[in-house]
């Protein structure tokens, strides 16, 4: 993959503002769109077990982070692998719901800022440069140990 050609897209929808005395809601949803170069998975979900609260006894999908490198390489998409310890995975999608259009407006803009610099890390992670440089032999020729032993005064 090349840095040059790497993006994606990032489109917010929302669901209209609903309004109850004093309650307010309002659903945010993050798509990625027309990737180039890059795996579109990069919202990363724990799923958690079912609860007594849980409708139908399924399992929740609680979203964590944007992915970072190391997220996208081990993180499976669509769903936790079931033969590893820990209940993660990625999908190209997040659905939020707030209580008010400005902490909706900080959530865009910090997912935003969030897939930028992941975008950019994939990019340094192309710029390899020399940081070190260690020399390893010859070595001496091994030297036959004559088996003497001396004893320890007491």
């Amino acid at each position: 993959m090349s840095a040059a050609t790497r993006q994606f897209v990032l489109v917010r929808q929302e669901a209209g503002r609903y309004e109850y005395q004093y309650f307010g809601a309002l659903r945010l949803r993050v798509e990625v769109h027309d990737e180039v170069d890059f795996d579109p998975n990069i919202f990363v979900y724990r799923q958690d077990l079912a609860t007594p609260y849980t409708p139908d006894a399924s399992p929740t999908n609680t979203f964590m982070a944007v992915a970072s490198p190391a997220d996208m390489a081990e993180y499976p998409i669509g769903a936790p692998d079931p033969k590893k310890a820990f209940p993660f995975f990625r999908q190209d999608w997040v659905e939020l719901d707030f209580r008010s259009t400005l902490h909706a407006d900080e959530a865009w803009k910090k997912l935003v800022e969030e897939a930028a610099i992941l975008l950019h890390a994939f990019n340094r992670l192309e710029e390899l440069q020399e940081s070190e440089v260690v020399t390893i032999g010859p070595f001496p020729e091994d030297q036959e140990d004559e088996g003497s032993s001396e004893s320890v005064p007491d």
